[in-house]
């Protein structure tokens, strides 16, 4: 026969719980004797319901990120809460930032979201310790590291501001989507210069106060510039062919999503890293499709990115230079025109290997000769001089036009 369970230890537990609130009402008969009656309260509570957690202020933070932010709009809606409270701490430099969350992973990689949404926080570099607590109250404390104090802070915040500001006071009232990109794209280029050992070259402040970076940097400033010319932009990280890793964007313009690489369009940066001898900047990547840029650039998985199927605004095809095939006449009379211009150079872009191929073989062999009689004639030159550079990579040829007589 199946024994009875005693119930005594239930009872035992119910007494020691009674012993326990009396004895915490003695203390706080002491306490109130000793006028300090809210202490006592406050004991009581916390050791029944724990302590009272001051979670991140984030009063007119959801409405702050309205506007299209890639990487906030991509989270869960908890996640969204999490990400208000760290952003919210971040920008207010706190050492401490308490969360609604219990998952130090899961708040790490939010603030690296934060940081990719946000380059005006320059301050923080993403490195960071965070503590999950899950007795009686849930949540976790993120406790970012900083790269300056927090005067100093607030000094280069002021530098980074009046340099952004003085730069988009050079841009002509009226531009568009795209004469707003191109602005932006050619102002970093001709005001920052590729350097691997810059300082700070993974934040905004070694482009608009350093004016040395590297693809961080220069990716940055320009989605900083681009939120403040209302383009939007989102900063993206992947890898490039020969397995560095590396950051562009992706562009809004006119309705439609473009890839721009602004690192790769800075001639320091390309003869650095053998792709050109160039001294001029370079286009290729200045709002161009998934398609061009796919050869060189991958993207970080795991986000779901806009696709970039249009090569209506890229640079070349705008003022152009971009041919879908090649036409030995039509190359021909571009290169002539230029030449009557008295244009310094010109760039023959083609959008397959095989038409960059039949464009190379047969102007070098073929129309060059023409266009060098040409000029010749044009300015009375009996030496004529000129260079040219030819990118296979790009599917691309730029000449090289001199017009000074030769002695």
């Amino acid at each position: 026969m199946e024994k009875k369970r005693r119930r005594g230890g239930c009872l035992v537990r119910l007494l020691t719980c009674v012993l326990l609130v009396f004895i915490l009402l003695a203390a706080c008969l002491v306490l109130i004797a000793y006028g300090d009656e809210i202490s006592c309260f406050r004991q009581v509570k916390e050791y029944f319901f724990g302590p009272e957690i001051e979670f991140q202020e984030t009063e007119g933070v959801a409405e702050e990120l309205e506007k299209n932010l890639f990487y906030y709009d991509q989270l869960a809606e908890d996640d969204q809460v999490i990400y208000e409270e760290i952003f919210a701490g971040v920008s207010e430099f706190n050492d401490e930032i308490y969360v609604h969350s219990t998952s130090p992973d899961d708040c790490n990689q939010i603030l690296k979201e934060v940081l990719l949404d946000h380059p005006e926080l320059f301050w923080c570099d993403g490195t960071v310790s965070t503590s999950a607590y899950t007795s009686k109250k849930e949540y976790s404390i993120v406790s970012p590291a900083y790269n300056c104090s927090k005067d100093e802070w607030k000094k280069r915040k002021a530098q980074v501001e009046n340099t952004a500001a003085t730069w988009i006071s050079g841009l002509q009232d009226g531009a568009g989507d795209y004469e707003k990109i191109l602005f932006i794209y050619e102002t970093i280029v001709e005001n920052v210069d590729y350097d691997l050992d810059a300082s700070d070259n993974q934040n905004i402040y070694s482009v608009f106060v350093g004016r040395k970076s590297v693809c961080a940097g220069y990716a940055k400033a320009f989605s900083y510039l681009a939120d403040k010319l209302g383009i939007e932009c989102i900063y993206v990280t992947g890898n490039t062919d020969d397995g560095s890793a590396h950051a562009w964007n992706l562009v809004k313009c006119d309705g439609n999503y473009y890839q721009l690489d602004v690192t790769w369009g800075d001639p320091i940066f390309l003869e650095e890293t053998s792709h050109s001898i160039d001294d001029n900047i370079s286009y290729d990547y200045m709002l161009c499709s998934d398609e061009q840029i796919g050869s060189t650039h991958t993207l970080q998985e795991g986000y779901a990115y806009p696709s970039c199927t249009h090569m209506d605004n890229n640079y070349y095809v705008r003022n152009g230079m971009y041919y879908e095939s090649y036409d030995p006449g039509e190359a021909l009379d571009a290169m002539n025109q230029s030449v009557t211009d008295k244009e310094n150079q010109i760039v023959l872009k083609y959008a397959t290997k095989e038409a960059y191929k039949k464009a190379l073989d047969d102007i070098l062999n073929r129309q060059l000769k023409n266009v060098l009689d040409r000029l010749g004639r044009l300015y009375g030159l009996t030496r004529v001089r000129y260079s040219y550079v030819d990118d296979d990579a790009m599917n691309k040829l730029t000449f090289y036009w001199n017009y000074t007589i030769v002695q």
